[in-house]
């Protein structure tokens, strides 16, 4: 099925797999009258969804593998953006917290994309952040924050245009890879609410292990080993919250604010 290959293709491009491991998780993709049905080693994982929702539950399973498959790393629901020098700034949120949309942004802005969704911290001393970088997948409210940058891919699915799946792939020079080893330096913790007025503050190293916690894939079955990781990040780090109500102040905070907004709050 050449469609369903390109549309794989599309969402995972950036990715980049370690040649010399071999997995033995291999996939069947199968069409059939009602739908896609995604089989593994005779598994029907999922069984005749829509393209858009197939697609959806192929990207859960590949980060699912990628979990299972890399013991050695502890994972996060966190975005990722690094600058020209390589120093990394992490994005946490729930769902809906606006991750996606402020790492789009990001990434037109001078920043390079890492991941929206998804990154590991390699437990090896010092601690590498590793990208998963497939496309974002955008959610309607976010199209109007991108620039003309890059390339959308509409899926289509149930319901039409307007039940359509959308993912935006930087341009290679936005997604470009700095050279030398990248270095976590600032976590901003996103909540986002439209009823909410915009503040920027400073979070303490309880605060800050706390919502990473929340927020560690890892924690519930190696509780040990994610804490001394979040530790390790957290004493080399700057540690911010950022609630919202608009992805402009955010993106302000994250982009150029932050140096000039973190002075004011310590005085």
């Amino acid at each position: 099925m050449p469609d369903v290959i390109d549309y794989i293709a599309f969402v995972f491009r950036n990715l980049q797999a370690d040649t010399s491991r071999k997995t033995e998780r291999i996939y069947e993709i199968r069409k059939g009258d009602c739908g896609y049905s995604l089989i593994h080693k005779g598994k029907i994982l999922f069984n005749n969804f829509p393209l858009d929702t197939a697609i959806e539950n192929i990207e859960i399973s590949v980060e699912l593998m990628t979990m299972s498959e890399n013991r050695g790393i502890v994972f996060f629901h966190a975005g990722a953006v690094s600058d020209i020098d390589g120093s990394i700034s992490l994005l946490f949120a729930g769902s809906g917290g606006g991750k996606t949309t402020l790492c789009s942004m990001l990434s037109q802005s001078g920043f390079h994309f890492e991941g929206d969704e998804l990154l590991g911290i390699s437990q090896e001393k010092p601690l590498t952040p590793l990208a998963f970088k497939k496309a974002p997948k955008l959610r309607r409210e976010t199209i109007p924050f991108l620039r003309n940058s890059g390339r959308l891919l509409n899926i289509p699915g149930e319901g039409g245009s307007e039940k359509m799946l959308t993912y935006w792939l930087p341009d290679e020079k936005e997604n470009a890879i700095p050279g030398g080893r990248k270095t976590i330096r600032r976590l901003f913790f996103l909540r986002f609410s439209r009823k909410q007025p915009n503040t920027f503050s400073l979070l303490s190293p309880s605060e800050a292990i706390k919502y990473m916690i929340d927020e560690c894939h890892d924690f519930s079955a190696r509780k040990k080993v994610a804490i001394c990781v979040m530790l390790d990040i957290i004493s080399k780090a700057e540690t911010f919250q950022i609630e919202y109500n608009h992805p402009e102040f955010a993106f302000f905070c994250i982009q150029e604010g932050w140096a000039s907004l973190l002075n004011r709050v310590r005085a």
